[in-house]
C-alpha cells in the first residue's frame, strides 16, 4: 500500500485581500478515521457548520481551540507530517495565477479535454496544488496522498 496521507488544504487571506495563499495539513491517512469523528464531536458540541477564521465567534472561542489542538496532537501522532500557510503578495499572485491557467489550458487543449467546467475547476485547483507539491516533496515521505480541498475556497 505504501506510505499513503492525507492532505487537508484551505484558503487564507488578509481582510484587505493584499495576500492571499493556503493552508496545508498533512498527515498519514492512519489517524484520518480518530481525527474525523473526534473534529465532528467538536463540531457538534459547538453548533457551529465548520471553523473558518472569518466567521469566528469569541462566544466559540473554546471550540476553535479544541479544534487546533486537535490538529496539533494529529500531526504530533505521525512522521514526516506537514502545516503550512503560504502567502501571495498581489503581484506573484497575479503572475503565479496567469503562469497556472497557461499550463491548464496548454495541456488540457492538446489532450482534447474541451469541458468547460472541467477546464475552470482544474484552472482554480492548480495553484494550491503546485504549492502544495513544491513544498511537500521536500518535507513528507508520501508515497500517495489523497487531497481535501475546502469546498468554499475561493481559489
Amino acid at each position: 500500500m505504501g506510505n499513503r496521507f492525507v492532505t487537508g488544504i484551505d484558503d487564507i487571506g488578509t481582510m484587505t485581500g493584499k495576500s492571499e495563499g493556503w493552508t496545508f495539513i498533512s498527515f498519514h491517512e492512519k489517524f484520518l478515521s480518530a481525527f474525523n469523528h473526534s473534529a465532528q464531536d467538536i463540531l457538534k458540541n459547538s453548533g457551529l457548520k465548520s471553523f473558518h477564521a472569518k466567521e469566528f465567534k469569541r462566544r466559540k472561542s473554546q471550540y476553535y481551540g479544541e479544534f487546533l489542538c486537535l490538529i496539533k496532537r494529529t500531526l504530533a501522532e505521525g512522521e514526516s507530517s506537514l502545516i503550512c500557510c503560504t502567502l501571495l503578495d498581489e503581484k506573484w499572485k497575479k503572475e503565479f495565477g496567469v503562469f497556472c491557467d497557461k499550463i491548464i489550458g496548454k495541456s488540457f487543449c492538446q489532450a482534447n479535454v474541451n469541458d468547460p467546467r472541467i477546464i475552470a475547476a482544474s484552472k482554480k485547483i492548480a495553484a494550491p496544488l503546485f504549492t502544495y507539491q513544491r513544498i511537500s516533496s521536500r518535507e513528507i515521505e508520501a508515497d500517495y496522498t489523497s487531497i481535501d480541498i475546502d469546498k468554499n475556497s475561493r481559489g
